[in-house]
This record gives C-alpha cells, sequence and structure tokens, in this order.
C-alpha cells in the first residue's frame, strides 16, 4: 500500500513536471547574424578603449611616449576584433566600476531629495 502511494506520487510529479515544458529545437544561426553582433561588439569594445582613450594620464602618457593620435588610431585599425576584445576586457577590469559611480550619485541624490520632501511635509 505504501508503495502504491510513492509509485502513484512519482507518477504524478513525472505528469505535472511534463506539463508545460517548452519544445526545444535547435537550428544553425546564419553567418550574417554572427558577422552582424561581431561587427556590434567590436564597436562597442573601440567604444570602451576610446573612452579610456580620452583619459588625460591614458593621453599624457602615450604622447611620452611618442605616439600621436594618428598612429594610436592606425594601430587600432590593425587590431583584429580578438585583440580589441582581450584590450576592452583589460581596460574593464581595471575600472570595474565604470559608470555605476555616476549611477550610485544620482541614487544618493534622489535619496537625500525624498529624505529632504518627506522632513517638509
Amino acid at each position: 500500500m505504501k508503495m502504491s502511494r510513492i509509485a502513484t506520487a512519482l507518477a504524478a510529479l513525472m505528469i505535472w513536471s511534463s506539463v508545460g515544458t517548452p519544445r526545444v529545437q535547435a537550428m544553425i544561426v546564419p553567418s550574417h547574424a554572427v558577422t552582424a553582433a561581431s561587427v556590434q561588439d567590436r564597436e562597442a569594445d573601440l567604444q570602451t578603449v576610446r573612452a579610456s582613450l580620452e583619459n588625460k594620464v591614458i593621453r599624457q602618457r602615450l604622447a611620452d611616449l611618442g605616439l600621436t593620435q594618428e598612429q594610436i588610431d592606425t594601430r587600432l585599425g590593425r587590431m583584429d576584433n580578438q585583440q580589441i576584445h582581450q584590450l576592452a576586457m583589460q581596460i574593464e577590469k581595471q575600472n570595474p566600476a565604470g559608470d555605476a559611480v555616476v549611477g550610485i550619485l544620482v541614487i544618493a541624490i534622489l535619496v537625500v531629495l525624498l529624505i529632504y520632501l518627506i522632513q517638509r511635509v
């Protein structure tokens, strides 16, 4: 009797877990979709690299090494997608906060403003 309850419970659990399970289908992704994604990734990585190159300290260090802006742009243009991505990842690793500091500052200002408005009422 105890085994039949366990068997019934397991059967009910199996039926319940299979209901609503979506069918999964796999297919080959067209190459133009992959190419478009890699172009977008490259542009995002280039933007990260260029944003870091706008830093005064980095710009001055590169100038001290004798590199002009044209030389930097030429070297960036010769780098392939993987090299650009590696460089962008190293930059993000050095500056993990990124724009989060601005977000935290905005949230802090909103909290202070909210507290001020609550105390006024």
